[in-house]
């Protein structure tokens, strides 16, 4: 999945773009912590949601727990790359 994210002060907002479709996120980064949560119409019931929390490592990706409505319990790496 590629996750695109922009800084606004301290929250981060973007799209994750996932086998359930674009999906909005938002969310916040700080003292090396992000939070963020997103939804979409193409989950159980007609809606996917999810929620995450990571922390930034020493190498310079993210890693974490994601929590979502048709997947359940995750863990994710992120890593950062250059804009297309």
């Amino acid at each position: 999945m590629l996750a695109l994210l922009r800084e606004d002060d301290f929250r981060r907002v973007g799209t994750l773009q996932g086998t359930h479709g674009p999906m909005p996120l938002k969310g916040q980064f700080a003292k090396g912590r992000i939070t963020f949560s997103g939804g979409g119409p193409n989950g159980i019931n007609g809606k996917e949601e999810f929620s995450a929390t990571g922390v930034l490592q020493s190498d310079g990706t993210l890693v974490g727990d994601l929590t979502s409505t048709t997947s359940g319990k995750l863990t994710w790496k992120a890593v950062r790359t250059v804009a297309r």
